[in-house]
């Protein structure tokens, strides 16, 4: 009879990760978070219950005149290029911005675009706008929370189509003079 023998080789590794944070690596995040706030002596505070439903912590940026104003703005001061109109060239371009802690915008971005000359126009607009409401958020300082401004990007989608017929839902740009061929 053979023997058989079996080998079994058990092995057992244990790894520990730690992470140790020393007290300057905390105080150095601290001071990073705390670096915006600007808490003056006319700075209001407030505190937030616990109670009922959840407070809005955060105010989104604001047009002059508000959202309709805003869609009127983009409606009166877009021209459709008229070589897209020669091309018959219409689509829906998604831009993006920031609106800075001072109203003014930058960092104009186009998401999706259909044409650079319809895309050009859009960021032209954007870029010549009045300054806006900045957005507003919550934080939080050793004496409760307070309001306090922040840069918030903001994006639209922007219609050109040059049907007549078909309803569209969203800010729509149109030729202003119809079809000029």
């Amino acid at each position: 009879m053979k023997k058989k023998s079996k080998t079994f080789i058990i092995a057992s590794f244990a790894i520990t990760i730690c992470f140790t944070i020393s007290n300057q690596v905390l105080s150095q995040s601290k001071s990073q978070t705390n670096q915006n706030v600007n808490v003056t002596s006319d700075t209001i505070f407030f505190n937030l219950s616990n109670e009922g439903s959840f407070p809005m912590l955060e105010r989104y940026p604001q047009f002059p005149g508000g959202e309709n104003a805003f869609v009127k703005y983009l409606i009166r001061n877009i021209e459709y290029p008229q070589t897209a109109i020669n091309d018959n060239i219409s689509g829906k371009v998604f831009i993006k911005f920031a609106v800075n802690i001072d109203g003014s915008i930058d960092d104009v971005h186009i998401l999706r675009g259909v044409r650079n000359d319809i895309d050009d126009e859009c960021i032209r607009v954007i870029i010549a706008m009045p300054f806006w409401k900045p957005a507003e958020i919550v934080k939080e300082a050793p004496k409760g929370y307070y309001w306090t401004k922040n840069r918030m990007y903001y994006s639209i989608p922007l219609i050109f189509s040059l049907d007549t017929l078909t309803p569209h839902k969203g800010i729509i740009i149109k030729p202003k003079n119809g079809l000029n061929k």
